[in-house]
């Protein structure tokens, strides 16, 4: 059977369609019943209220030139009639339909879920129409298309054939005759498949941030594995000198990630991290920082950074102050003073972790056997998930990435040094209130030394 041939089958038999018709029909008649009684009174009174304002509607306009007073009387009176005429014929009306409705909700349920089952199997038949590697598989698909259970089992198939198609078609494209075939080809050929196949079960998942993903993906490949291998193909004499791109470092390209992530979270998201001052010196963070400032302000997220100043005052740890420690601060904090969601829940709250404060999470057993000067990671919430980026190096060129659900240990992890951490300290301006927190950092460091 053809996908062709699917798509041309009845879905419903009129044979249904009659039974659910009459199914509603037999509801007429114990509808009557039940709503006989006041649909008759109600019907009776009104025509009768409405009979009798147009009575007293034509009287007025006879006696008017003798007794106004009447008149306005009558016309008064017959408003009144009027309404309630036509409240009674409507309130019958509508007695009788609410009897028929509860008599026929069996019949209600039926359509919807015929109306289902047509939406179901219309889906189904698009995308057997979309495969024409599956003539053989579709003898097996009766059963399934009628017993609409087939989703699961078509996206197995589809990716059976797609792969399949893939592999014959990078195979006589790129390698060759398999024999005596290069080992550089194979890994060609290989490479090739891999990437189509992981960006296709990108696609198939749909999961949250996925596109993005892709689209992160494509750039790179469009930017520079895709141009230098159009560049290496068009070496030839009498085509001039080509250009060639260098790829981003590690570090340029998590900061990417980690700005697609940020664009794709939504009103009541949050993005939580633990955050080290260097990563703001040494690697350009515009594009993250104004992605955030965009969740922020226009998409209503909650944005909460801590900045883990322990490895800077920490023995045992070498770590230097960036330089421009002083204008990383500001940045943020005037961030925080000023970036406001639309509907009042977006913000960004930015907090210190001092060492003094870290004495005090010993005891907390949400942290317990962490090491606390060595975390940066970040979280982002959304939707019952979570998505953690963690790095050790402050330039993120070792960035890790993993799924996990909303109720992790990281998130709990977080919130006890959020909890731990302190405010910025008020001040009469943002350089005031940054200029005293530089102080405590060089005064720590001094002690420290």
């Amino acid at each position: 059977m053809t996908a062709e041939a699917i798509g041309k089958k009845p879905i419903l038999s009129k044979e249904n369609l009659y039974e659910t018709a009459k199914l509603a029909m037999s509801g007429l008649g114990p509808a009557i019943r039940s709503a006989l009684f006041y649909t008759f009174v109600g019907l009776v009174f009104g025509f009768f209220f409405l009979v009798a304002w147009k009575a007293l509607d034509f009287s007025a306009s006879l006696i008017r030139p003798k007794q106004e007073l009447i008149a306005d009387l009558f016309l008064s009176i017959g408003f009144v009639l009027e309404h309630l005429g036509i409240g009674l014929i409507v309130a019958a009306i509508s007695v009788f339909f609410y009897e028929w409705g509860a008599h026929i909700k069996h019949a209600l349920d039926l359509s919807a879920r015929l109306v289902q089952s047509i939406g179901q199997i219309e889906e189904t038949t698009t995308l057997l129409e979309r495969s024409d590697q599956l003539t053989e598989d579709l003898k097996q698909t009766k059963l399934l298309v009628e017993s609409l259970k087939l989703t699961e089992r078509l996206y197995t198939e589809i990716n059976k054939s797609t792969k399949l198609n893939l592999g014959a078609c990078l195979n006589s494209s790129i390698g060759g005759p398999i024999k005596d075939r290069p080992e550089y080809l194979n890994n060609a050929v290989q490479s090739c498949e891999n990437l189509v196949t992981a960006i296709m079960k990108l696609r198939l998942d749909n999961l949250w941030a996925n596109n993005k993903y892709i689209e992160f993906i494509s750039k790179e490949i469009d930017e520079f594995v895709g141009h230098n291998a159009r560049a290496f193909s068009d070496l030839q004499p009498n085509r001039g000198a080509q250009e060639f791109k260098v790829p981003p470092t590690a570090a340029q390209m998590a900061v990417e990630i980690l700005a697609l992530q940020m664009e794709v979270l939504e009103e009541r998201d949050r993005y939580d991290v633990i955050s080290d001052l260097s990563s703001w010196s040494d690697v350009k963070l515009d594009r993250l920082f104004d992605s955030t400032m965009q969740a922020v302000t226009e998409c209503d997220v909650e944005v909460n950074r801590v900045f883990n100043v322990l490895p800077y005052l920490w023995r045992g740890y070498d770590r230097d102050l960036p330089t421009d420690v002083k204008d990383i601060l500001i940045k943020h904090l005037n961030a925080s003073d000023c970036w406001r969601g639309k509907k009042g829940t977006g913000c960004y709250r930015i907090k210190i972790l001092w060492p003094e404060k870290h004495a005090k999470l010993k005891t907390d057993n949400r942290v317990k056997n962490i090491n606390i000067p060595g975390l940066h990671f970040g979280l982002f919430v959304h939707a019952g998930q979570c998505i953690k980026f963690s790095v050790t190096k402050p330039d993120l060129s070792d960035m890790q990435m993993s799924r996990q659900r909303n109720d992790n240990d990281d998130i709990k992890i977080f919130e006890a040094i959020w909890d731990a951490a302190e405010d910025f300290p008020q001040g009469a301006s943002v350089e005031d209130r940054v200029n005293r927190v530089v102080l405590a950092l060089t005064e720590q460091r001094e002690r420290k030394s």
